[in-house]
């Protein structure tokens, strides 16, 4: 297929659910389009690389925290980014 080009669109992006408890799993979900390449950083550590344009990814962190996750796409032409974040109870 062509490379992409023109604008990164992140279509859709959510946590769910968006609170867990430690131990518990929670999945980040994504829909980006005009994207070549596609990573899911969890507190600045790359934890999915080549994702696809839909795609998931699910995490069941041990410790309580609030845990950044960073979805980054790009193309030849332009990159986009986005945050969401994860609340981790005892």
């Amino acid at each position: 297929s062509a490379p992409a080009s023109g604008v990164v669109v992140f279509q859709s992006y959510y946590i769910e659910p968006e609170r867990i408890n430690a131990g518990k799993c929670a999945t980040v979900h994504w829909v980006v389009e005009n994207a070549d390449n596609i990573q899911l950083l969890r507190v600045g550590s790359v934890v999915v690389k080549n994702g696809k344009s839909s795609d998931s990814y699910r995490d069941c962190p041990k410790d309580p925290a609030v845990y950044k996750y960073r979805l980054e796409a790009s193309n030849s032409e332009n990159a986009n980014w986005i945050e969401l974040q994860l609340i981790v109870d005892p």
